[in-house]
Parts: C-alpha cells; sequence; structure tokens
C-alpha cells in the first residue's frame, strides 16, 4: 500500500506505515512468494514503524537481504528517498493506572472482588479473544497445573477477562467454543461448591473493575 499511494500521490507525499504485529526473522519470512514485493512495498513510505527493536532489525535484515541496500543507523536510502525505521512501543497512561488504587470506586471494586473470591490466590490473564493470545494453550497449561499439583486446589483461581473481538468472523467464533468448552471442563473436572478453578468475563469490563482486578492480582 505505501508503494501504491506513492506511485500516486509522488514524492512529495508524506507517508507512514505502522505494523501492529511482530515482524517475522528472516529465516521465516523468506518462505513468502511475494517477500521483496512485501517489502519493496513498505519502502514506498518515509517512516516504516514497529513495536520492538527485534522487528526493526527483522525488517532491516529483510531490506539488505532482498534487495542489497543497507541502513545506516535505521535509515535506508531508497527510490532518491530517506526512509525511517524505528520503534515505536505501545504505552499506557501511567498516572491514571499507578494512582487507581486511591479512588473510592476502585476500592469498592476490590473488596467485591475479594468477598467473591476469597482468600484465594489471584492469577489474571486479560485479552482480546484473539489466536495470536495463546489463550487455549493458557488453559491447558492451568489444566495440567491443577492436575499435577492437587494440593493448589481450592487455593488459586484464574480470572480470564476476554473481551469480544471480530465475531462475524468464523475463525474467532470457533476460538471462542473452544475457550467456552475449555473452561466449563476445568471446572467441571476440579471446581466445588464454594470454588470455581476459572472465573471467566467475555466482555469488556470498566476503568475501575478492570483497575481492582489488576491490583487484587498475585
Amino acid at each position: 500500500l505505501p508503494q501504491l499511494l506513492r506511485q500516486q500521490l509522488g514524492p512529495r507525499a508524506a507517508i507512514g506505515f505502522f505494523l501492529h504485529i511482530p515482524f517475522p526473522a528472516f529465516e521465516v519470512f523468506r518462505a513468502l512468494p511475494w517477500r521483496r514485493a512485501i517489502v519493496e512495498g513498505l519502502l514506498g513510505a518515509d517512516l516504516v514503524g514497529f513495536h520492538t527493536y527485534d522487528d526493526v532489525l527483522h525488517f532491516l535484515e529483510a531490506v539488505r537481504r532482498l534487495t542489497g541496500v543497507s541502513d545506516h543507523v535505521g535509515r535506508i536510502t531508497w527510490d532518491g528517498r530517506v526512509v525511517a525505521v524505528d520503534a515505536f512501543p505501545m504505552g499506557i497512561d501511567v498516572e491514571r493506572w499507578g494512582g487507581a488504587g486511591g479512588r473510592a470506586d476502585v476500592r469498592e471494586q476490590m473488596a467485591r472482588v475479594r468477598q467473591q473470591l476469597g482468600s484465594t490466590r489471584v492469577v489474571l490473564c486479560v485479552d482480546r479473544l484473539d489466536y495470536s493470545k495463546g489463550i487455549p494453550q493458557r488453559l491447558e497449561a492451568f489444566e495440567r497445573f491443577l492436575e499435577r499439583h492437587p494440593e493448589f486446589r481450592e487455593r488459586v483461581t484464574m480470572v480470564m477477562v476476554a473481551v469480544p473481538s471480530r465475531e462475524q468472523v468464523p475463525a474467532y467464533r470457533a476460538l471462542k467454543r473452544e475457550v467456552d468448552e475449555r473452561v466449563s471442563r476445568i471446572n467441571g473436572r476440579y471446581g466445588t461448591l464454594g470454588w470455581m478453578p476459572i472465573r471467566y468475563l467475555y466482555r469488556s469490563l470498566p476503568f475501575a473493575a478492570l483497575a481492582a482486578l489488576y491490583r487484587v492480582a498475585d
């Protein structure tokens, strides 16, 4: 897309591209039949951004291996232009989250959570319901933990917050069915009248409720 925009808008256009997912190492990336076309397409941008410096290095290596052009401190001269490549990690509102414990609504939610979960240790998972998050594998790991360490049953609770995502896509609906079934099986196998191994919340939570869970979690 950056290359197509460059062809339409000309050299003066300011084009930025940010990749929200990891850029693979060249050993993986080179398996793509369109590897060179993808790299040249991205070089149509003036700025190519990634989450981490590992992703930056993977991209720069792909450029060098596929085009023969090396970078200079993250700058690539391409098609008469300078293309900058850098990492821009996502951040959070530190002051808002750091000061959440002083809010009355958060303290109220914390007390409610503690009342519901009792004295058990809390393992907290918060994710979009996406197949890239490893949620089924995490559930399998927790199930194996309970199986191999019965002394921790009724002493630890996993709170899983799964935020709905792309519910109309068949692959995501299938993932939700798998997660629902795994949670039901684990709770049915190990749950007691006074303890449920997994508290599963399929929804997004307001700030106060989520902040309370973070502060209660072990």
